[in-house]
């Protein structure tokens, strides 16, 4: 009887499931982890007129918000995607 072998797939979002990922992580206080779905240089919107910058500053924002608001709204209208 042959082997079977399990291969695993990597699993790609769109960026709007993307993030509904991030939205459902930091409800979860994982702040961190939903940092780590931005790219590097990846921006994340604080406020109408500052932005965070990279990894690092995205989840102190994403910090930042939690102390703010109770709730993250994913509108997948306003998911902005550059590149691939």
């Amino acid at each position: 009887m042959p082997q079977e072998i399990a291969v695993r797939t990597k699993c790609v979002m769109t960026p709007a499931e993307t993030m509904s990922a991030i939205r459902d992580m930091w409800q979860c206080g994982r702040l961190d982890e939903a940092a780590s779905h931005f790219a590097e240089n990846g921006v994340l919107l604080v406020e109408p007129d500052r932005q965070a910058i990279g990894r690092a500053a995205i989840g102190d924002g994403f910090g930042e918000l939690a102390r703010r608001l109770r709730f993250l709204v994913v509108d997948d209208r306003v998911v902005i995607q550059r590149g691939n």
